[in-house]
């Protein structure tokens, strides 16, 4: 609507009026959204959202400046735009060819994607002038960093406004995290993409069986063979009796911990690649932590279990006075107990020759 329109027939001006603004047919899902906005502006008046895009406001006995109108419909046209990254995460062996896209939606039919640059990084924690890895300028060149050859494609889809790369014949070394963005602050959700060798890798846990007394620290050892320690996520779970598998922690192969619900630092993973080996740590153990651990990769290959039982420390042995000792020798000894020390004495001091004797004549006829 132009400005000079208000002196028109039809404009706000007048006793009973209409009011239409025309809004392009590419911004028809803002007619619904920006009704909102005109109600919030004019509350007292009857606001419809009509089938040719357009808003109409009845006004009786109202004059509403060229400066407010213009202010409605900029508010009511601000754009909203959002990269929509596809798929979240991916799980290929070496050789396989992966496709990840952005499509570029937004309430403005300006933005479309043969205007901007695309970036892709392959870290979350350098979303930044440092961190791009690959690019797609606007021009139609290409910018690869070091270590990303043409295996690496990147392009641009004008008709679903989208943004490609094309990974091709892919290696265990690929494994990462990709994330597209424009403008340096518009960002895709990032797809983690995990590479894995043409061989299914074996998981051999160990001990099988681990006794440890609370307060104590307990290793769990998950040795896999046929696939790279450094390039795969490993996950550790528990089992308690009765009860489903519960998820203790992950160790991602960026070497970043994430824990389950309810677990703490107590629970620490490391890599031994010395013996190929994840390592689950759990020190101070409590006897709720027994259970069997399992470790998993690629989300459905386990071990074969680590059952961990904690052991409470034995309590300590009550004292016995020197006057219980006594009543215990006699009793075994059939010697009656006396108040006398010198029957004490007896009682104590080492058995006469008459009755070594008295014991062999016994043995004898026991013998015989």
């Amino acid at each position: 609507m132009m400005l000079e329109d208000l002196s028109r027939p039809g404009s706000i001006r007048g006793e009973k009026q209409v009011v239409n603004v025309s809004v392009t047919a590419a911004r028809r899902k803002f007619c619904q959204l920006g009704t909102s906005v005109w109600y919030n502006i004019f509350p007292a008046h009857s606001v419809n959202c009509g089938e040719d895009n357009s808003h109409s406001i009845d006004m009786s006995n109202k004059h509403l400046s060229a400066v407010t109108l213009f202010l409605c419909v900029a508010v009511g046209l601000k754009a909203t735009t959002v990269l929509i990254q596809s798929p979240g995460d991916v799980k290929v062996r070496e050789g396989e060819t992966v496709l990840i896209q952005c499509v570029l939606e937004s309430s403005d039919v300006q933005d479309t994607v043969e205007k901007y640059d695309v970036h892709w990084y392959n870290s979350r924690s350098k979303l930044n002038q440092e961190g791009i890895v690959l690019s797609l300028y606007n021009h139609g060149s290409v910018y690869r960093s070091p270590g990303f050859s043409d295996r690496f494609q990147l392009s641009r889809n004008v008709t679903s406004n989208s943004y490609s790369l094309t990974i091709s014949d892919v290696k265990t070394t690929d494994s990462a995290d990709y994330i597209c963005g424009i403008w340096g602050h518009l960002f895709g959700k990032g797809t983690r993409l995990n590479v894995t060798s043409a061989d299914v890798p074996v998981l051999m846990q160990s001990p099988s069986l681990e006794h440890v007394t609370e307060g104590h620290t307990a290793r769990l050892w998950c040795t896999m063979t046929r696939a790279r320690l450094q390039d795969t996520d490993v996950h550790w779970y528990r089992k308690l009796p009765g009860q489903d598998l519960e998820w203790v922690l992950t160790h991602d192969a960026g070497g970043s911990p994430q824990w389950g619900p309810g677990f703490t630092e107590r629970f620490l993973p490391y890599r031994d690649t010395s013996n190929s080996s994840f390592v689950l740590t759990v020190t101070d153990v409590e006897p709720s932590d027994s259970a069997v651990y399992y470790c998993r990769v690629w989300g459905d290959i386990s071990g074969n279990g680590s059952q961990l039982i904690v052991n409470t420390p034995p309590a300590a042995a009550e004292d016995q006075t020197p006057a219980a000792d006594y009543e215990n020798v006699s009793k075994a000894r059939e010697i009656p107990t006396s108040a006398d020390p010198n029957a004490t004495y007896m009682a104590l001091q080492q058995p006469t020759q008459s009755t070594y004797g008295h014991l062999q004549g016994h043995k004898q006829t026991s013998d015989s």
